[in-house]
């Protein structure tokens, strides 16, 4: 739960549950934050009369439940309560609920399962629905009961391009009504999968759809069921806390660490880093709300938006306006609330979702009512209501934007991040497929792609619309081997981003891993400013160079002479006002200014160096340039222009560098080791142009091979086949351009060799005659 005793708002919305420990609490205080709490569980309220009052309490690690009128509700443990009562403070003990001479034997819906029901109706579904049912255990509770989840989809047994979508209820075990809301869910995919409902076949068919009914069986199983689990914690405040420590994201790491978390925890933080989910909910009672992320962005009890919140805020409504008791409800407008601006909490799920598994998460509150609340004979009344709301709410994974990334050469799946221009927050793809699902509300957007080992790309004004989303494949380039460099430009005491170095300001030297970079002189330190985006899951956002602070400054790196892409984001999280333009090696990468929507501006582009020295400098008309990151990738060649400054630092056709030079005597002269791939400093082993033979159909057919620049955009091969060496008439049986492929009647095929290079056959027009020769060769041309 969130939260409860929602009529005083006006209070909850003044205090803050810190997202660190508290280290300096009020003396004759100990509470114990999320846990554990040994021995029995009380409930208890206490008069407030000033808000200080109950902020002692929060700051002291006590769990609130919620605030009515004068008076705070708390859970705590022996100890905590003789801390209270030690320190002055009038206790008055809430009665806990009688404990159950027994669950209800039958397994049906419309009524309270226990968890031996709940297993037992999971398992009739899995094994009388098979076609799109798989039941799976996630992991054993501190108990060593399962975490039961199902999975319902079309072929289960697949990797697909599908998303994948989550319920997730009963983290706090007196609050069952959602594992009930999540079975008759079960029922209702499964009974219109075999019965064609058009609606139900759309989901089933497109979505991965995941629920895990009961996150704590110990607690539920307890007599009567309880908030916590059976170590003592809540589980609600137990996921690591992102809102004052960045806690990487889900691709780019650090990798999921579950030591030393509660058991059930660890499970539902393995799972969904495992499976990619693209949307998620889970359900809760206590109130009448769709609660939405930050539940805590590190600025108190207030307004804390994600980068989605219009998009956040669109989904709540979607599930409260079809759920009459939500959209009326008497505390929230229209039933949806910003989590923190209701009040923080540390350790939440959804905020853990969001920041590092890339997954949009929301809470839902079902009810005011607590075990053994509602009746079970409402539960009809409360699926009547949340039917379309939870179908409804599910369907958002079928908006915005969806694909693939590959591999350009290869055509593998690549694990890689999407992020929309002018958000700082990422979705990921699923490595086993290399489908992405980006949801997004109707408008234009320009995307990002980047993963490690390739280079990165924008692709610009992708229409999004208000159904199905846009379709969008897009193919990675591999970085090549020679050079890769990521710098964040940061205060020294700042956090370095994984995967990146640090650039605090000083002057061109070496620094760390062999790299040598920096500035044409020291900056003063004031150059370096941390400015915070929000502890999303990006910290390249955080910090900034002032590039024009004292002057015009220009910052280098060491390079092989060659061809690169360079990535550039410019940028103040607390700053929109000015123009970013700003050039490398004097050609402009990044131009525009920041908003208040979009506070970064961000550039993508291709440079050939020939200097051994890549240069980021201030463009003419630019004001107050502040650069946050530059990733720089070694890439291929495309012309023989950049192949020459490559290998041999100059761009001109002359000398050793000229197309019929052989500078390393193998006899294949520049050119045709630019079209062949091969590197001109050193001999090739064997000749690249080679005899094919193949049989079939009882005929013989002579061919070649030969390796062929994938990279190169300027080339045009011509295959030509003849009688004789002699022949004046060599006949074109194969022809290869840029931008057209192989055109001809001929086979010809092409197979990956190794990065930028594919193998090449191309066979005769027809079978190779009896008693005479044929003779084939390969003739290159630049455009």
């Amino acid at each position: 739960m969130h939260g409860d005793l929602t009529a005083t708002l006006a209070w909850l919305v003044c205090f803050y549950v810190g997202a660190q420990a508290q280290t300096n609490r009020p003396a004759g205080l100990a509470g114990k934050g999320a846990g554990p709490r040994t021995g029995p569980i009380t409930e208890v309220a206490m008069a407030v009369t000033h808000h200080a009052d109950l902020e002692q309490l929060v700051q002291a690690g006590y769990d609130v439940e919620g605030v009515q009128g004068k008076q705070v509700i708390i859970y705590a443990d022996g100890d905590e309560l003789s801390s209270l009562t030690n320190a002055g403070w009038q206790v008055n003990i809430i009665p806990s609920p009688a404990a159950s001479s027994g669950w209800a034997t039958m397994k049906a819906l419309g009524t309270y399962n226990d968890y031996a029901n709940m297993t037992a109706m999971l398992e009739f579904y899995a094994t009388n629905c098979p076609a799109i049912c798989r039941l799976f255990s996630l992991g054993k509770s501190v108990q060593g009961r399962d975490l039961w989840a199902i999975k319902i989809t079309t072929n289960p047994d697949l990797a697909a391009d599908k998303p994948k979508f989550k319920y997730i209820s009963t983290m706090h075990a007196n609050e069952p009504l959602g594992t009930e809301m999540c079975l008759y869910l079960v029922d209702r995919l499964t009974s219109g999968y075999t019965s064609n409902d058009a609606r139900i076949l759309n989901l089933v068919n497109h979505v991965e759809i995941w629920l895990l009914p009961l996150m704590n069986p110990d607690g539920r199983e307890a007599n009567p069921p309880q908030r916590y689990n059976a170590n003592g914690y809540d589980l609600n405040r137990c996921f690591p806390e992102g809102s004052a420590a960045n806690l990487g994201n889900l691709l780019y790491g650090p990798a999921v660490n579950t030591n030393g978390l509660q058991p059930e925890v660890a499970a539902v933080m393995a799972w969904t880093a495992a499976h990619h989910f693209t949307l998620g909910a889970n359900y809760h009672t206590g109130a009448l709300v769709v609660n939405y992320p930050y539940d805590n962005d590190n600025m108190g009890s207030v307004f804390s938006p994600t980068p989605d919140e219009a998009l956040v805020e669109a989904m709540s409504l979607t599930y409260s306006s079809n759920n009459p008791a939500l959209w009326n409800s008497p505390d929230f407008d229209a039933g949806i609330v910003e989590g923190a601006a209701w009040y923080a909490i540390s350790g939440g799920m959804q905020d853990w979702n969001y920041r590092y598994a890339g997954c949009l998460d929301v809470t839902i509150e079902l009810s005011e009512d607590f075990w053994p609340d509602p009746p079970a004979s409402e539960l009809p009344t409360d699926w009547s209501q949340n039917e379309e709301s939870m179908l409804a709410y599910m369907e958002w994974v079928l908006k915005g934007v969806r694909g693939s990334i590959s591999d350009a050469q290869t055509g593998q799946p690549v694990a890689g991040a999407v992020r929309v221009e002018g958000y700082p927050h990422e979705v990921f793809s699923d490595p086993a497929v290399g489908d992405f699902h980006r949801i997004l509300l109707p408008g234009t957007y320009n995307l990002w792609f980047t993963a490690p080992g390739y280079m990165p790309q924008r692709i610009s004004h992708v229409p999004v619309g208000s159904g199905n989303a846009t379709r969008l494949d897009v193919q990675l380039q591999p970085v090549a081997s020679q050079f890769g460099l990521k710098v964040n430009f940061q205060p020294a005491n700042a956090t370095v981003p994984a995967g990146y170095l640090a650039d605090s300001g000083a002057a061109l030297g070496n620094r760390e891993n062999g790299y040598s970079y920096g500035w044409e002189t020291d900056l003063a330190g004031h150059n370096l400013i941390a400015g915070n985006a929000g502890c999303s899951q990006d910290l390249r956002y955080d910090t900034l160079c002032q590039m024009q602070a004292d002057g015009n400054h220009v910052w280098g790196v060491a390079v092989p002479n060659g061809r690169y892409s360079v990535h550039l984001a410019a940028g103040d999280p607390l700053n929109t006002s000015g123009w970013y333009a700003i050039m490398a090696e004097d050609m402009l990468l990044l131009n525009g200014p920041p908003s208040v929507s979009n506070r970064w501006v961000e550039g993508l582009g291709t440079v050939v160096v020939t200097n051994g020295l890549l240069a980021i400098s201030n463009a003419p008309g630019s004001i107050g340039n502040r650069i946050a990151y530059i990733e720089i990738s070694a890439a291929a060649p495309t012309t023989i222009t950049q192949w020459r400054a490559v290998f041999f630092g100059t761009t001109n056709n002359l000398g050793i560098a000229a197309d019929n030079a052989d500078p390393n005597g193998d006899g294949i002269p520049n050119l045709l080791a630019y079209a062949f791939g091969l590197d001109p400093t050193t001999p090739a082993s064997n000749q690249p142009l080679t005899p094919v033979i193949r049989s079939s159909n009882n005929a013989t057919w002579f061919g070649c091979s030969f390796p062929r620049n994938t990279n190169a955009t300027d080339l045009t091969f011509v295959v030509q086949a003849a009688s004789s060496l002699s022949s004046q008439t060599w006949s074109n049986i194969a022809v290869y351009s840029a931008g057209s492929g192989w055109t001809s009647a001929s086979r010809a095929s092409e197979a990956y060799s190794s990065p930028g290079v594919a193998q090449v056959t191309v066979l005769d027009t027809g079978p190779l005659p009896v008693n005479a020769s044929r003779f084939l060769r390969v003739q290159v041309s630049g455009l």
